[in-house]
């Protein structure tokens, strides 16, 4: 799996689209997810079965300092912990990643919102 930001480049592709990226990663790696995060804007996404695009929820923002980070840990919780399929995780650790920005640091919500999800 790989879920990476709309800043991800390609090696030897420095301008592909996200979508190229879903592509080149997919064929290259084999993987069975790879999701490109694009801040404030919806994750695409794409497996072996198919590819879509997931909304993201709207917040006001304060702080998006480490909300990929928090994207990534709150996946891997989802999928690996919870034992969610990979897209339910994905749309749950968005759901996180999102609401961590409401707050200023990369903790400080946590108590917050972390049990909402």
């Amino acid at each position: 799996m790989a879920i990476v930001s709309e800043q991800f480049e390609l090696p030897g592709r420095p301008t592909a689209s996200s979508e190229e990226v879903l592509t080149g990663l997919l064929d290259t790696y084999s993987l069975r997810l790879v999701a490109v995060s694009r801040g404030a804007g919806s994750i695409v996404w794409a497996t072996p079965a198919g590819a879509g695009e997931l909304p993201v929820p709207l917040v006001s923002a304060v702080d998006t300092l480490g909300a990929g980070d928090v994207l990534h840990g709150a996946f891997m919780h989802f999928a690996f912990t919870e034992g969610l399929d990979d897209l339910t995780a994905l749309k749950r650790a968005a759901g996180v990643a999102t609401r961590s920005c409401e707050y200023f640091g990369t903790r400080a919500g946590v108590a917050n919102w972390a049990a909402a999800f």
